[in-house]
């Protein structure tokens, strides 16, 4: 390949990577949690303080409420009270390029040619995708996570850089949970080491008596929140609890979402441990077999192990990827493949960087596929509902949102941090219909039932005497009491809607 066909290609590879990083990280999807958290977020700007009660639920019994987000909850707040809906995506895709930046800076130590570069960095932004398509605190902790991992790696030659180990994990603890999985990760690498250290009897292999002492930092920097030990504490408990009812909680499944490219990478990981000419860390390797097998426990793990791979058995991967390279082709003309590639790269980069940009397009509203509870919601708003409302976890968020302070709900995403056991197990049965499932009824003065079509309460709804359904579209229904003066101001207000115009009128709002 002649120099001036090779520079087109290659540039036109370069083109395309960035345009695909660059989509994978403003790539937007509406979660559920996002309502919340920036209900939480704005409240503690506005309020300038930490509510260690909850205002949203008449279902929390004012328990005291451990918000482990609460620092990740106010920078997004601050976010969107200054710069809107665009500043949180630019903020988004910044931690998720700053990610992947450091991998790719990670990555070139290993001298890897562009494709292979290209194809590491795209294969890591998919296992990325989970945390980095959502507005959520979760992206804060791949950076961070990424952080530990490349000081652990330079730990080597770069010993004294551990000591901001603490000073992170002091962050870290105020903005999510996924701190755990940093200390873990840490504690791991310090254990093999010293353990392989002492087999060996080599005080080149161990690790510098300090490092203990920075683990112990790391863990006193635990306790530096509003909450002191109570958070880590919590963390801690809540990490084992079982959440079947949460899709990403769920273990990988191998034929369905990353569970195929799991397989792959971890295949083809295995065999580049085996057949790499590299000098081998047996506690690096050890290390990537925790996060490798830890999405088989929860979904939610998988990011982690896309950026474990590359950081910790890396430099495998692309000894074997150099290994494997095609014979470069010697001519000096243009092949029709290197046109078709240049072409079709420009092309797709072009697309990429346009569907890109929308996404920091505030759009007027959500698609009713993000909000089914959506309508329901928009005419409760215009209707200045008030009160208590049972409502799925689900659709909590999305409530408080748009509701609160001046409706509560029964639960919502926030789940164990705030709700007791027996408030999960009131929402729980009449959500599915078990036993007593309309106690929650009985025992609590609820003003409004909002229910998914498709669950068990709705039907059971229907057949309550002392209750009326007021407003059902596909996917939602909303229930008052029989004798309630709001109930009727719903429905009066739904009736001077005409139903042709309802799907326009009552379309789901993002703010």
């Amino acid at each position: 390949m002649s120099m001036k066909v090779q520079t087109a290609v290659q540039t036109a590879l370069r083109i395309l990577i960035v345009a695909a990083i660059f989509y994978f990280s403003a790539r937007t999807i509406v979660d559920p949690d996002l309502w919340w958290h920036l209900k939480c977020g704005i409240d503690i700007c506005q309020l300038q303080k930490i509510a260690l009660v909850d205002p949203y639920s008449f279902l929390s019994f004012d328990q005291k409420w451990i918000n482990h987000e609460w620092l990740s909850e106010t920078i997004l707040g601050f976010i969107f009270l200054h710069f809107g809906w665009t500043g949180l995506i630019v903020f988004k895709s910044t931690i998720a390029m700053t990610t992947l930046f450091l991998i790719y800076k990670w990555l070139k130590h290993w001298q890897l040619d562009d494709f292979g570069m290209g194809m590491f960095l795209l294969l890591t932004a998919i296992f990325l995708s989970p945390a980095t398509t959502v507005l959520r605190p979760h992206n804060i902790s791949c950076l961070l996570f990424t952080i530990v991992l490349l000081l652990i790696r330079g730990s080597g030659s770069h010993p004294m850089r551990m000591w901001w180990l603490p000073l992170i994990f002091l962050f870290w603890i105020n903005v999510h949970g996924g701190f755990i999985v940093g200390l873990a990760a840490l504690f791991a690498w310090l254990f093999f080491k010293t353990f392989f250290g002492l087999i060996s009897r080599s005080q080149a292999e161990k690790p510098p008596a300090y490092f203990w002492l920075i683990l112990l930092s790391c863990l006193a920097a635990l306790v530096v929140n509003p909450y002191g030990m109570e958070l880590p504490q919590f963390i801690f408990q809540v990490s084992t609890m079982a959440r079947p009812d949460i899709s990403e909680w769920l273990p990988l499944r191998l034929l369905y979402d990353h569970g195929p490219a799991w397989a792959l990478v971890f295949v083809v990981g295995i065999a580049s441990i085996c057949l790499s000419k590299k000098p081998k860390d047996p506690s690096l390797i050890l290390m990537w077999l925790l996060f490798a097998f830890a999405p088989l426990l929860a979904v939610r793990h998988v990011q982690f192990f896309g950026i474990a791979t590359t950081v910790l058995i890396g430099e495998h991967l692309v000894d074997l990827w150099q290994a494997r390279q095609s014979a470069t082709r010697t001519s000096d003309k243009w092949a029709v493949p290197d046109i078709i590639f240049v072409g079709a790269s420009l092309i797709t980069a072009c697309l990429l960087f346009v569907f890109g940009i929308k996404f920091f397009v505030p759009p007027d509203f959500v698609a009713t596929d993000d909000v089914p509870e959506g309508q329901a919601i928009a005419l409760l708003k215009r209707a200045g509902a008030h009160g208590n409302m049972v409502v799925d976890f689900d659709w909590g968020g999305y409530a408080i949102w748009h509701l609160a302070p001046n409706v509560k709900v029964s639960f919502d995403g926030r789940r164990e941090f705030v709700y007791s056991e027996r408030a999960t197990l009131a929402n729980r049965v009449f959500t599915l219909g078990l036993g007593p499932w309309d106690a929650i009824l009985q025992k609590f003065p609820v003003d409004i039932v909002l229910v998914k079509k498709d669950s068990p309460a709705f039907n059971l709804m229907k057949g309550k005497s002392d209750w009326t359904l007021t407003y059902e579209d596909d996917n939602c229904a909303l229930f008052f009491p029989r004798q309630s003066e709001q109930g009727r101001q719903v429905y009066e207000l739904l009736q001077q809607i005409p139903p042709e115009r309802r799907g326009q009128v009552l379309k789901p709002a993002l703010f």
